[in-house]
């Protein structure tokens, strides 16, 4: 088996990935072949600390640090109701969410995995990525892919 840690910082969100992943632990670990994911409710970024996100309850995927620079801007809002003909606005609610933030290299300390090597770190932080690598720091050379 292998051992997945899953980082979610939007509460919704998070609630939504513990659903799915207890769904997949059932469809498909047996007795023989046994994974285990974790899942943390908490961003990966360059520094701890609470930062404000915005989540978008209609375009969740669309939510994160960096919503103004994403479609969701107000500039992408109105070509969008300019292509489909009607106003869009209203599909584009955002909240305004504090979520917890940690720098993967203080995280893997505090979780005793600061001297296991990884064979592959997966990232989809929607523009986030170079703060992901900063926060590796040394621990970058633990990932193999």
């Amino acid at each position: 088996g292998i051992t997945v840690h899953a980082f979610e910082p939007m509460p919704k969100l998070h609630e939504t990935l513990n659903k799915n992943v207890e769904l997949w632990a059932k469809q498909h670990n047996t007795d023989e072949k046994r994974s285990v994911i974790n899942t943390h409710e908490m961003g990966i970024s360059a520094e701890d600390g609470v930062k404000t996100a915005v989540f978008l309850p209609n375009y969740t995927l669309l939510s994160g640090f960096h919503v103004e620079s994403s479609i969701a801007g107000s500039t992408d809002q109105a070509r969008l109701s300019t292509l489909a003909g009607r106003d869009l606005s209203h599909e584009f609610t955002k909240e305004t969410v504090s979520v917890k933030c940690t720098r993967l290299d203080n995280w893997l300390k505090a979780s005793s995995l600061e001297n296991q090597k990884f064979d592959l770190l997966k990232v989809d932080v929607e523009k986030a990525e170079y703060d992901v690598i900063v926060s590796l720091g040394s621990a970058l050379a633990q990932v193999h892919y």
